[in-house]
């Protein structure tokens, strides 16, 4: 093959006509695989849109729901806060009546302790003894009234 400064004009021209259908040709494949290309993307994106629309409109749902979740939560969370706050309120309330029990217990348990030994040291039979000679002296009076 000649240099391009060694060819006569016609060689010039027919070696630049070859060229140039060469290129062509090369351009007419590159346009082709471009248009299969585009098809093929085009394609791709009208299969995966949709089902990225979809999945785009449920994660919008599932967020409004977790939302809606953590406002009930937080609603929740309030109301447990003021319930355990009342607990601890009616809590301290029982501990200051049981101090208040405990007290009374205290401060009462001689005196109980004294009651209880002189109910001990009451002579039942002698009060039973004492009661049916009552009832013996009442009974001829109460006859003699009732008259």
């Amino acid at each position: 093959m000649k240099t391009p400064e060694e060819m006569n004009e016609r060689e010039l021209m027919i070696e630049t006509l070859r060229n140039e259908r060469i290129n062509a040709k090369y351009q007419t494949m590159a346009g082709i695989g471009c248009l299969v290309l585009a098809v093929i993307v085009t394609i791709a994106f009208a299969i995966i849109m949709p089902r990225a629309i979809h999945t785009l409109e449920k994660v919008n749902t599932t967020l409004t729901q977790a939302n809606t979740t953590l406002a009930q939560i937080q609603t929740t969370m309030s109301k447990l806060e003021t319930t355990v706050d009342q607990a601890q309120v009616s809590l301290d309330q029982i501990d200051e009546a049981v101090r208040n029990v405990n007290t009374l217990v205290e401060d009462n348990t001689d005196i109980l302790n004294n009651t209880i030994r002189d109910i001990s040291e009451i002579d039942f039979k002698t009060l039973n003894d004492s009661i049916q000679d009552l009832n013996r002296v009442i009974q001829p009076l109460s006859r003699f009234f009732s008259r």
